[in-house]
């Protein structure tokens, strides 16, 4: 999910950059009005970013916290127990 995330603020960013207005120089007409579409699309960017980076986090977190995740790390390492539930 990151990846297409990344792509996609990237072609945004490209198709912004590649349709400003340029004068015949090849210098941007109104950098203002293209610094503000690219904070918005960089915002945006950051926002879906962090929102596919915690929903990675929530799943791994999840993963490893479940009965078999426990149960298959105990049984890998040989952990051994006493009756009381400390490890031996």
């Amino acid at each position: 999910t990151t990846h297409a995330t990344a792509e996609t603020f990237l072609s945004e960013r490209d198709d912004i950059i590649g349709n400003a207005d340029r004068d015949e120089n090849g210098g941007f007409l109104n950098e203002d009005g293209l610094d503000e579409r690219l904070d918005k699309v960089e915002a945006e960017f950051l926002r879906d970013i962090l929102e596919d980076y915690l929903i990675l986090f929530r799943e791994e977190y999840e993963y490893l916290t479940s009965r078999k995740t426990i149960i298959e790390t105990i049984e890998a390492n040989d952990y051994d127990f006493t009756e009381d539930g400390k490890i031996d």
